[in-house]
Parts: C-alpha cells; structure tokens; sequence
C-alpha cells in the first residue's frame, strides 16, 4: 500500500536478489490473471523446487505449473471452490469458533482488568490453524486449548520460521551450492522449515488413511471430508496428497491470521465484540441467523 501511493500502480522492487514488478490496481491484476492462460505462471520458486528434488516430494496447488496444476485444481475445485460444497464444512468451522470465543474469555479471566487479550495476533494464527486443520485433517489440533500438543507446537514453530525468514529463503535460492557451507544458514533454515510443515502433514495423512484400512478391512462404509475423497478415490498419488495439505494449510493459516495494516482497527474492533460475546449461546444465535 504504501509503494503503491509513492511510486502508482506498477512499480519495479527488489524481493531478495529478484527484481519484481508489482501491480497494485484491481482492474490491472484483474486484466493479468484473464491473459494468464488456464494454468498460472509462477514466479521464481526455484528454491522450493530444489527442496522438492532434494527431498523427493511432490509440487502441490501453490507451487505446480502446467498440466499438474490443472489435475490437482481438477480434484480439489469438486470438494472446497465451489459455495455449495463448501457449506458442508460448516459445523466443523462452527466448533472452531466456539472454541476460540472459550479462549478468549480464558485469556481475558487470566489479566488483572478482567478484559485484555494478549498478543490477539498469536491468538488469530492458532484459530486460523485450527479452522484450517479441521478442514482439511477432519481433525482438531488442540491449538486453542490451554495446553498444546506438543506435535502442533512443532507445527507452530515450522510455520513462524517459514513466515519470518521468508525473504531470507529468496536469497536461499539464490546462494550458489558450493558457497552453502559457508553460509548455511539461509538454506537450512529453509529445509528445516519445510522439512516440520511435510513432516506434520504427513503425520495427519498417514493417520486418517489407517483409519480408512481399518473400516474397509471390517467391512464398514466409509465416510468423511475432503481428505478422506482424496485418499479413497486415489485421484492424486500419496506424495500428491502429502503437498496438497501441506501447502493448503500453509496458505490457509498465512490468508486467515494476516491482517496488514488494519491490526490496531481491527483489535479494537475485536475487543469491542468480545464485550458483547459472553457465551456459546450468542455464537449460536449469530449462526442461526446466517442460515436462514
């Protein structure tokens, strides 16, 4: 926002060694995204497709081009793009933030004005972790519950590292092989970070498809979301399915808990909201009047 009032609407920046060329206007993202053709030319990710090859996985919707981008988009736009699929999730988002209402009257019990929430931001990316785990996992994660699970603070820690050294990681790419062992950093930070998000992912995965095993082994229908689909019809291979979660979740935490300039506006607002949620039953009146 800022570059954009100094410099217009197209404006040349440098993002780490790359030179970048920006638009800030709707009606000219809007006139790229219509010549971009059916499938997205990416940027340089050539540091996420070295760690892909070094680590032998698979690209997944954010970081595939050409036709694997447009099998992936073709499995996943039947089960989250469109509004009348997207409708049968909502019970689950619905407990995640009856949930995260709990945890805000917790967090505003433990200050000594009976009001404060703390670090309202950390607050937002655990909600926004936990939406999206219940979406895509079928399973909660224990993020905003007073005490965390171990694995989802691991989680936690590989997502804060990927989100604060990511213009690091442009430089990573960067970084000629041969000169790694003498800066090592950027590199290893990038892998590692990458390295807890597949591992967490795969973890989830894993774990749903043995329950799968087990029901078909005695016979029973199986039933459940989107990850279930995806495991059932075999429509993408395992390693597919591995970087699709991870990289859906990664992009879901990244939109849902960043707010840009507007976070004093909206914690004020926030906090006035609070004021007036003091139970579960409010939350349930709020959603009964959006579905009629």
């Amino acid at each position: 926002m800022e570059h954009s009032q100094k410099y217009g609407k197209i404006f040349k920046s440098r993002f780490g060694p790359q030179l970048v060329v920006s638009i800030a206007g709707r009606d000219l993202v809007a006139e790229v995204l219509r010549t971009e053709g059916v499938a997205p030319q990416r940027g340089n990710m050539e540091s996420w497709k070295e760690y892909r090859d070094l680590r032998g996985r698979s690209t997944g919707l954010i970081s595939a081009e050409g036709e694997d981008w447009l099998k992936m988009r073709s499995v996943l736009r039947q089960l989250i793009m469109r509004p009348k699929d997207v409708a049968q999730f909502s019970d689950d988002v619905n407990a995640v933030v009856g949930d995260l209402v709990k945890r805000v009257v917790t967090l505003r019990r433990q200050q000594t004005d009976g009001l404060t929430v703390l670090n309202i931001n950390d607050l937002f990316f655990k909600y926004a972790m936990e939406g999206m785990a219940a979406i895509l996992y079928e399973d909660r994660l224990g993020c905003l519950e007073n005490e965390v699970p171990q694995k989802s603070q691991d989680y936690i820690a590989a997502l804060h590292l990927m989100f604060s050294s990511f213009k690091m990681t442009m430089y990573a790419g960067a970084i000629p092989k041969w000169l790694r062992t003498i800066i090592p950093r950027p590199w290893d930070e990038f892998c590692s970070s990458w390295d807890g998000l597949f591992s967490f992912s795969q973890i989830h995965v894993d774990k749903r498809l043995g329950e799968i095993q087990d029901l078909v082994s005695r016979g029973e229908t199986v039933q459940g979301g989107l990850l279930t689909h995806m495991l059932v019809t075999r429509e993408m291979n395992l390693e597919e399915i591995y970087a699709n979660m991870t990289e859906m979740l990664l992009a879901g935490v990244d939109t849902v808990s960043s707010r840009g300039e507007g976070d004093d506006a909206v914690g004020e607002r926030e906090m006035m909201l609070v004021d007036t949620v003091s139970s579960r039953g409010d939350v349930t009146g709020w959603g009964g009047h959006g579905e009629q």
